[in-house]
């Protein structure tokens, strides 16, 4: 695991460090801070590769970030985003696609080369999550050729649950995660993005394959959580939340799909 912390600096080289080195050359995005609260400036971050994908957790003092045509040019990285924010709330404005704000523990969506711009929307500073999947491992689940600019995930019982839950545990299991485990792993959440985005059909046969994982990771949530009461059931565990049945129809195939961690 990379880590990295403004600590390691004089406080006067800090912001500049990061500006230049870990916004402008790691992340390929402009940042912009008022000269006079440059001094105080602090952040953190650990990046950790599973299989393919980098899972970054970042922690820094509030400043403007974005993502220019030209950082794009400069720097394309050409992958799904997933990113999670921790604490605290982000703004984004996306262009013609419209502005949002990421509050503690929502997900939004993205393909990193298109242009952006995000602020914490307080003195809190960023706190977040990000997952870069490389999007040649994504194109083969496109159905839909449309943009994917970022994008708030939906809070709902359906699928974006279970998109949430199983990245959820993602995170928790990533330090471990290697091999066919992490390749499961990382396959599962970039498809049950594409599907959440609206690229995929959740009927089709590769759609299906991630939501049974999911739904398997749920399933054995509940039993490792309520295993002492004595009404669970597989019953209990379809009206459970965390394993919603109506937005993915049926499995009466009776396939079962393990999704490596386990």
């Amino acid at each position: 695991m990379l880590k990295f912390s403004t600590e390691e600096l004089p406080p006067h080289e800090r912001f500049a460090h990061w500006r230049e080195v870990r916004a402008k050359n790691i992340f390929g995005v402009t940042v912009e801070l008022e000269k006079d609260r440059q001094a105080g400036f602090e952040g953190t971050f650990s990046a950790l590769q599973v299989g393919d994908a980098t899972l970054v957790e970042l922690h820094a003092s509030s400043y403007q970030v974005s993502r220019t045509w030209a950082d794009i040019a400069n720097a394309p990285s050409d992958s799904l985003c997933i990113y999670q924010q921790i604490d605290g709330e982000n703004w984004f404005d996306t262009g013609r696609h419209g502005e949002f704000v990421v509050g503690a523990g929502a997900l939004a969506t993205s393909y990193s080369d298109l242009p952006y711009v995000t602020a914490p929307t307080g003195d809190n500073g960023f706190h977040l999550r990000l997952l870069k999947i490389p999007f040649a491992r994504c194109r083969p689940m496109v159905e839909r050729d449309q943009e994917l600019p970022p994008r708030l995930l939906k809070t709902d019982p359906g699928l974006a649950a279970l998109f949430s839950s199983y990245f959820a545990e993602f995170v928790v299991q990533a330090p471990y995660l290697a091999g066919a485990s992490a390749e499961a792993a990382v396959q599962t959440l970039a498809q049950l993005a594409i599907v959440t985005r609206g690229l995929a059909e959740a009927e089709g046969p590769t759609s299906q394959v991630a939501i049974r994982a999911s739904r398997l990771r749920a399933a054995r949530e509940i039993i490792e959580r309520d295993l002492h009461v004595s009404t669970l059931s597989a019953t209990v565990m379809v009206l459970s939340k965390a394993f919603p049945t109506d937005t993915y129809g049926s499995s009466s195939s009776g396939r079962r799909y393990f999704s490596g961690w386990w």
